[in-house]
């Protein structure tokens, strides 16, 4: 399941705050959430010997009454002694598309050629596509390009039920992997798999 954007921006705010937080205790602060002074709430507090750092976090647009607040806040702060006001921008990371054309077809090639133990150790089998490449890595140097990332390698078996009687089954079987691909004469082909997991669980 992918988590969509949308749930992430929910609690981003929190999650802003937490990791505020850790960096300055990290630099020996003492740290609270949610600090009264004087009619407002700040959302954090970092404390260290004779100096306070007051630190409200903004996640996407700033409505009129937030900025207002923000505003009044700044302003209550500078008028502390030994009082410093900040503002923390927080945005969610940018997704960084990681793409292959055509690698579903490449990786198939080779695994089509090489059946992995794993898929050996089930009922008769055969390979029928790989789908849902999703790319954590992809480096690329020379000629040489190395790839990690996860996927679904699309199995039919051939089962015999407790009756006996035979039949097909068209099963989606996770992967992670990592492996070097190579450019020969314009074809892009896999040349080892340093790294290839099959979760076969399902089927233990």
């Amino acid at each position: 399941m992918e988590i969509r954007k949308g749930h992430y921006a929910k609690y981003l705010h929190d999650i802003a705050i937490d990791q505020i937080a850790e960096d300055y205790r990290e630099k020996g602060y003492t740290v609270n959430k949610e600090v009264p002074l004087g009619t407002y709430h700040a959302d954090l507090v970092a404390t260290k010997e004779n100096q306070n750092i007051v630190v409200e976090v903004k996640t996407g647009k700033l409505t009129p009454e937030r900025k207002k607040k923000i505003t009044e806040l700044a302003d209550y702060v500078n008028e502390l002694g030994n009082y410093q006001f900040k503002v923390a921008i927080a945005k969610l990371p940018k997704d960084k598309e990681l793409k292959i054309d055509n690698l579903e077809h490449v990786l198939f090639d080779y695994l089509s050629k090489n059946v992995p133990a794993e898929l050996n150790g089930l009922s008769k089998q055969t390979l029928d596509k790989i789908t849902d490449i999703f790319l954590n890595k992809l480096v690329v140097s020379n000629n040489a390009i190395l790839v990690e990332g996860s996927g679904i390698i699309a199995v039919k078996l051939d089962l015999v039920s407790d009756n006996q009687t035979a039949f097909t089954t068209d099963e989606n079987i996770p992967f992670d992997f990592e492996a070097h691909l190579s450019n020969h004469q314009g074809n892009l082909m896999v040349s080892k798999f340093t790294h290839l997991e099959i979760d076969t669980s399902l089927f233990n």
